[in-house]
């Protein structure tokens, strides 16, 4: 939501979507640290490292936050309006008296006299002129959906599900593992590319179709693995195939609409309640998949 608030309109996608395309970046970077550790045996350094080596990451942003600035939108909504110049003028790399200061006052002036009705319209479920309830539903509802297309079953267990249910040896596993994870961070740069081009309902719509072909063939051809073994190879394509449309759709996108959509007056409530939705699901899937496995 801070990203969303401190871009330029035309900007918001691709600065949202970078977060993304760095973080999946982090992904494929553990996931060959792990491959590089597997030879490690007999040795703690092999969960050790892994472990520490996130400090790196954690000082360098936790540094990096003290010098960030408050959002615009929050200082106009508590009239702090010198501070909100203050920062546009930051963001814009100008003063705070320029004129493109004075019309991003201005556009977040209006939008907060056209969101600012009765105290009801800060309930996000409200049934009002502004539809918080439908929002706030769209907001969680594609959440929950990015989590439930199945993409951290893959993530999480790929190296088990190469290993045990396709065949593979766990230096195989751990490549294709890999190899997943850095075409999931290429595919992360399409979506960059696309989000201001395309939209954000096209890129939903197409991923979540993307996904629910790939999850239907992979059911079907890991079905028949244990009678046709070329069944293993042919799932390959549909692992990447998945890898190919969550980035694109599903990965970062679903937290930037649940912001964009939303009413300022409830659009932190919103967005916090579908991002908790969105890891709830995300923990429900990383608990109930070993048990799905086992059966």
């Amino acid at each position: 939501m801070y990203i969303s608030e401190s871009s330029r309109a035309e900007d918001r996608g691709r600065m949202v979507l970078l977060e993304g395309f760095f973080a999946i970046g982090g992904v494929a970077l553990a996931s060959w640290i792990e491959f590089g550790l597997y030879y490690v045996q007999g040795n703690d350094v092999s969960w050790r490292f892994p472990i520490a080596f996130q400090l790196i990451f954690a000082i360098i942003v936790t540094s990096c936050i003290l010098f960030l600035p408050e959002s615009a939108r929050w200082l106009v909504r508590k009239d702090r309006v010198e501070e909100a110049a203050t920062v546009l003028g930051r963001l814009e790399d100008t003063n705070g008296d320029s004129e493109a200061v004075a019309i991003g006052l201005d556009t977040i002036r209006r939008s907060l006299q056209d969101e600012n009705g009765s105290e009801r319209s800060r309930n996000p479920f409200a049934f009002n002129d502004t539809r918080n309830f439908h929002r706030t539903c769209l907001a969680i509802g594609v959440n929950v959906i990015a989590q439930m297309s199945g993409i951290n079953i893959i993530t999480f267990y790929s190296d088990t599900i190469f290993q045990s249910d396709l065949g593979y040896s766990g230096t195989i596993s751990r490549i294709i593992s890999g190899c997943l994870q850095i075409w999931q961070f290429i595919c992360a740069g399409v979506a960059v590319y696309l989000i201001d081009r395309v939209g954000r309902r096209r890129l939903l719509l197409s991923a979540a179709l993307g996904m629910a072909v790939s999850q239907a063939c992979l059911a079907g051809l890991t079905s028949v693995i244990s009678t046709n073994k070329s069944a293993a190879s042919a799932s390959l394509l549909f692992y990447f195939l998945a890898f190919t449309f969550f980035p694109i759709g599903l990965f970062l996108i679903p937290f930037m609409y649940a912001a964009e959509i939303s009413p300022l007056n409830t659009r932190g409530k919103v967005t916090a309640m579908s991002a908790s939705a969105n890891w709830l699901f995300n923990f429900l899937i990383a608990e109930v998949t070993p048990t799905g496995f086992n059966n």
